[in-house]
């Protein structure tokens, strides 16, 4: 890792009426939109899609390098998370990060280890931890075959 702190930079450009158009130098542009909930189209990415994928994927890259520290064998993880948008006093604000986890292990009797791992990638994700939220993790753990 380099050495912090790390600097990451977006641009976004709008017209008065369409999706706003989001760049990050090196990587293709990507059409964003209001959320149908907000009267957006529901067909396209929304700020609030980008902060849940956001979530999962820091905790699925956060417990991928705590595993391998750990020398925990696994398969597969699967992250789902529902960020809950709700009022909270003036404002509307993200009230709750629900993370529902499957992970895969290769042998069952790391079960332990496993939850271990998955309850330090929670706290380890930067995104979730930078957020006022409270966060709520579900674990399920089986076996490969």
């Amino acid at each position: 890792m380099a050495a912090l702190p790390h600097s990451y930079i977006s641009k976004s450009q709008t017209q008065s009426e369409g999706t706003v158009k989001v760049s990050v130098t090196g990587l293709s542009e990507q059409d964003i939109a209001a959320p149908s909930n907000f009267g957006g189209p529901g067909d396209i990415w929304s700020p609030e899609d980008l902060q849940s994928a956001a979530i999962s994927s820091c905790f699925c890259l956060s417990f991928r390098a705590i595993a391998r520290a750990a020398h925990l064998s696994w398969h597969s993880i699967d992250s789902e998370v529902e960020l809950v948008l709700a009022k909270a006093g003036k404002n509307v604000v993200f009230t709750e990060i629900h993370n529902k986890v499957h992970l895969v292990v290769d042998d069952i009797n790391d079960r332990e280890k496993a939850e271990k791992c998955l309850h330090k990638a929670e706290s380890s994700c930067f995104i979730s931890a930078s957020m006022t939220s409270e966060s709520f993790l579900k674990i399920d753990v089986s076996q490969r075959g």
